[in-house]
């Protein structure tokens, strides 16, 4: 049988930058909060942040940290946060069906070793969210990743989603509330906290600078610095799709968008050399520098076009 897809962007809120938690919390939250994605005001991150993170901690991707539900930004919306951690699945039973009757969806942290659906499934421990939507029939309804990371629906027996929380790592229910809120002081609030987060930016592009002496370094091994730059380009990429249109609402500039364009392109770019380079086993240093100094470039002139706007509005 098909997978059943979620509606919802696709391209917008992928993987690539956004977490599990981040990007179901997102997805349903801007069903009915239409300035949502006025948070991706956080999405302003920094090379040397991303290089940090995935090339020296080697922290998974799909694990980044950013401050993309910044509590502080979801105020503006009128929206509250709430992690609670419980001792069973009791308790979180309640807690969920409790936040789905007043909001219509609440995240269960889970472990995806126990849930079939997923590739790691009676393989891998991880701890993941999945987005619970309704309990009818002794089945719980969710929303969640299939194996091509696309958001699916999908229905378990109650005891199989019970298995996946008891036995998790951390036992915890995300749900949210949400209040009347105004529009024009949420459009206000995020840009005064865009510029703050541009002003305090101190990214010295360094990833992008010495991405090929990785390639070449004699202490990493040639599929583990494909690897390694691969995943960070990813979420350099997903990062930049996040903040374009953060800009095109609040700072619509045809130049502004031209750069952001040609740094997605120019990221795409990088990745498909080492695409090329995990069949082949091999990337080309020196091409790959080429491209990296140009996507430096032009970084640089976006960051200080970025700054040229936000004067330009105070």
């Amino acid at each position: 049988m098909a997978d059943v897809v979620y509606p919802y962007d696709q391209a917008l809120y992928s993987r690539a930058y956004l977490n599990c938690y981040q990007r179901q919390a997102l997805v349903r939250l801007g069903e009915t909060v239409p300035d949502v994605p006025l948070l991706f005001a956080g999405s302003l991150v920094g090379t040397d942040d991303i290089r940090e993170q995935i090339i020296r901690r080697a922290r998974p991707r799909y694990d980044f940290e950013s401050p993309v539900l910044d509590p502080a930004a979801l105020a503006l919306l009128g929206v509250t946060a709430r992690e609670t951690v419980v001792d069973d699945y009791a308790a979180a039973r309640d807690i969920a069906l409790e936040a789905i009757a007043a909001s219509g969806f609440a995240l269960l942290v889970i472990d995806v070793f126990y849930l079939p659906h997923c590739v790691e499934y009676r393989k891998q421990h991880v701890v993941h969210t999945i987005m619970l939507t309704g309990l009818a029939d002794g089945a719980w309804t969710f929303v969640d990743d299939n194996p091509a990371s696309l958001l699916c629906a999908y229905t378990f027996p109650e005891d199989v989603v019970a298995a996946a929380f008891e036995n998790g790592e951390r036992r915890a229910v995300r749900t949210f509330t949400t209040a009347p809120y105004d529009p024009a002081a949420a459009a206000t609030g995020a840009a005064t906290a865009f510029a703050a987060r541009l002003a305090a930016s101190t990214d010295g592009l360094g990833l992008l600078a010495d991405a090929a002496d990785l390639l070449t370094s004699p202490w990493t091994a040639p599929d583990r610095a494909v690897e390694l730059l691969y995943d960070a380009l990813t979420v350099h990429l997903g990062a930049r799709t996040c903040l374009r249109e953060y800009v095109r609402r609040q700072l619509p500039d045809p130049d502004t968008d031209a750069l952001l364009a040609a740094s997605l392109a120019g990221t795409a770019d990088l990745q498909g050399r080492l695409l090329i380079g995990k069949v082949t086993g091999t990337v080309d240093p020196a091409a790959f520098a080429v491209g990296a100094r140009a996507l430096r470039d032009t970084e640089a002139r976006l960051m200080d076009r970025l700054r040229g706007a936000v004067l330009q509005r105070q």
